[in-house]
């Protein structure tokens, strides 16, 4: 199975985003991923980031087939891509709870990593499931697939939080609700691998998973913390100030209590992945992104 056919294109979401590695003295030790909006000068180039989220939801939303199917019903007789191409994207933003952008901006931020940083294809959509009249899903943000030898699978949670919320707070509850991923997702699966939320073409892969078929399946539990940043910013031009955004994440991280891993399966524990990402004034960031919707 050729895995890349189902990824979304994600270059373009990705020219307004910084990514890199860094040790953060967490556990499991060793290098975790770092992102930041991109520096333009002194600023963050916020408007760029929004633009490119935008163009992103579709995707996010609607799997390929799915998306050719709405856009040609609205294309019809008449060839009309305008009607078409608004249907689409209108589609897509009747999904997006704008009472709740914090977690409609970190899933899709989440499902960008994934497929960027892991090539790992979406296995089970979030939005379509949760938007059904007849299912109503709580668990996983993100279930994605590699291919290859071992097979991979990305359980993602994502954790968006204002100002209101300290950083260990938002990291703490990112554990806790990756742990209870790991447990279930076997059941979320179950549940809706027969209806039209999987890929048709990962269908079979997610039986084969359910039956223990799929030799050497690795699962590895990722998750992002968006969170409010307020360490001020003093540095002259971008590269001065990518490196304070560095330490600043660097000092976040020293600070959260060891004990948050105490309970935490240590096979588990090993394959966790950490992308921290923090957001100068996240809630305005937030606000401007429901505004562009």
């Amino acid at each position: 199975m050729d895995i890349t056919k189902l990824l979304t294109p994600t270059q373009k979401l990705f020219e307004a985003i910084e990514v890199y590695k860094v040790d953060m003295n967490l556990k499991p030790p060793g290098e975790h991923f770092a992102s930041n909006i991109k520096i333009m000068d002194f600023k963050f180039n916020k408007a760029h980031l929004i633009e490119r989220l935008r163009e992103a939801i579709i995707r996010w939303v609607f799997s390929r087939s799915e998306t050719e199917r709405i856009f040609n019903e609205a294309y019809g007789a008449d060839g009309d891509h305008g009607t078409a191409s608004t249907a689409l994207y209108t589609s897509a933003r009747e999904t997006i709870r704008v009472s709740a952008p914090q977690g409609q901006f970190g899933e899709l931020l989440l499902s960008a990593f994934l497929q960027h940083l892991f090539h790992a294809a979406p296995l089970l959509r979030k939005q379509p499931v949760r938007t059904s009249d007849n299912h109503e899903r709580f668990g996983a943000d993100a279930i994605h697939v590699s291919t290859g030898t071992p097979y991979k699978i990305f359980l993602g949670e994502s954790k968006c939080y204002k100002s209101s919320y300290t950083f260990n707070a938002a990291f703490q509850a990112s554990l806790e609700s990756i742990c209870g991923t790991i447990e279930n997702f076997e059941q979320e699966i179950k549940k809706f691998r027969t209806g039209d939320f999987i890929e048709d073409e990962l269908k079979g892969l997610a039986g084969s998973i359910l039956k223990n078929e799929v030799i050497d399946l690795e699962i590895h539990p990722v998750c992002i913390i968006i969170y409010n940043e307020t360490q001020k910013l003093t540095g002259i031009g971008s590269k001065a100030r990518q490196e304070e955004i560095k330490k600043a994440i660097l000092a976040r991280c020293k600070n959260v209590p060891g004990d948050v891993f105490t309970d935490i399966d240590e096979s588990a524990l090993d394959r966790f992945i950490y992308i921290i990402f923090p957001v100068w004034e996240l809630e305005k960031l937030l606000d401007e992104f429901v505004q562009a919707l």
